[in-house]
């Protein structure tokens, strides 16, 4: 009897130091007030993914019409099947990949599909012989050249290159961005107070004496002087 006085005793002497503690802990975590505006949740920066853009020829091989249409990878060996394909590009491919069995050089917009399968968006340019895999695509945006004439011109994110014939200095000017209007791309500039334009079409354009069939034409006006030609994209973005 005498310890559970005791214990009662000092559980009623300690009651007033707990709430004393207590009411002091409260105070200094004050309540936000209820008209005071509330700033939204900040999501993790793990949460936030970045959004890469592909590479514009994501797929660089040999095209085979067979078996529904096989291709194969620059850097692999295995034949893959055609699992998806944009109606254009079947097209271009019925109607220029050549006779059953025979591989053909093939610059895609696309991507692989596990281990066996590709899907394909777009061509950028299909071929013979006169293209293979060692082709360059990296370190430019635009590549064009002259079908009945011997021009060149090469569009990177730091300068537009012209060419107008092999050999010849060439023009440098500082890249500036292409007006977009529907398929077509359009570069304005002035040289010597003479017009330097490109424009660049997205329609078939084939060079036939290098079998080679292109996804973009190109136009060249430099001064008093038109060339004509053909076009496609590299890897790099503007």
């Amino acid at each position: 009897m005498r310890a559970q006085h005791a214990t009662t005793l000092a559980s009623r002497r300690l009651a007033p130091i707990a709430a004393l503690i207590g009411a002091i802990l409260a105070g200094c975590s004050p309540s936000p007030s209820p008209s005071a505006p509330v700033d939204p949740p900040v999501p993790a920066a793990s949460v936030v993914v970045p959004t890469a853009s592909a590479p514009i020829a994501s797929l660089r091989g040999y095209y085979e019409a067979r078996d529904g249409g096989l291709f194969t990878a620059c850097d692999e060996s295995r034949r893959r099947r055609i699992a998806r394909i944009d109606a254009a590009a079947e097209a271009l491919l019925a109607a220029h990949a050549g006779a059953a069995g025979e591989a053909r050089f093939v610059a895609a917009r696309g991507e692989r599909i596990g281990t066996d399968a590709v899907a394909i968006d777009g061509i950028e340019l299909l071929a013979g012989s006169a293209w293979d895999c060692d082709a360059r695509f990296d370190g430019f945006v635009y590549a064009a050249r002259g079908v009945a004439q011997p021009w060149s011109l090469e569009v990177t994110a730091a300068a537009v290159s012209f060419n107008d014939e092999p050999g010849a200095p060439p023009l440098v000017l500082p890249y500036m961005p292409f007006d977009a209007i529907g398929k077509e791309r359009r570069f304005e500039s002035t040289v010597d107070g003479s017009p330097f334009h490109v424009l660049l079409r997205e329609e078939t354009c084939r060079d036939t004496l290098a079998d080679t069939v292109f996804a973009w034409s190109a136009r060249i006006e430099a001064g008093d002087r038109s060339y004509e030609g053909c076009a496609w994209r590299g890897e790099s973005e503007p």
